[in-house]
């Protein structure tokens, strides 16, 4: 496995994250929609929506909850889980097509009995949603990682 393509160019963290779970209608999905107009994405807003057979999950800033379970209301809400963060790393666009990559991130992860909450993917952008607690072990672990897999520079 290349594991040189595991050193993350950047790593962000975002706090004040949310993760909402209800379940899919036939009126959900629209109400979700409206939301895009509110959150303001040049501020650091987050609104990730992922939708599953029979419920979608809505990663957003706690600042967007309170709009979120408004527009809501009517719908069932199976979870809402806070005080999260959202850890970003970001790299090569050929990161995702090497096998095994995401299981060696989430390995590190799991020896330092650290939860992911939610898992967002991009070409580029792994981000990885935990809890506040666990914030600073999780950043501290992947920098541990990412300089351990760095290939070691020629002479």
């Amino acid at each position: 496995m290349e594991m040189g393509l595991l050193h993350s160019r950047s790593t962000l963290l975002k706090t004040d994250i949310c993760y909402i779970v209800v379940e899919e209608s036939s009126t959900s999905l629209d109400k979700i929609q409206a939301l895009y107009n509110e959150v303001d994405f040049k501020r650091g807003g987050i609104l990730n929506v992922i939708q599953g057979n029979y419920e979608m999950g809505i990663i957003t800033n706690q600042r967007s909850k309170d709009t979120l379970l408004g527009l809501l209301s009517d719908e069932k809400i199976l979870n809402v889980i806070e005080d999260l963060v959202a850890i970003s790393l970001t790299y090569s666009k050929d990161f995702m097509f090497v096998p095994g990559i995401l299981y060696n991130v989430l390995r590190f992860l799991t020896w330092e009995n650290i939860n992911i909450v939610g898992i967002i993917m991009t070409q580029k952008e792994l981000s990885l949603i935990v809890s506040r607690i666990d914030a600073m072990n999780c950043y501290n672990t992947l920098e541990r990682l990412a300089k351990s897999s760095k290939k070691p520079e020629k002479k």
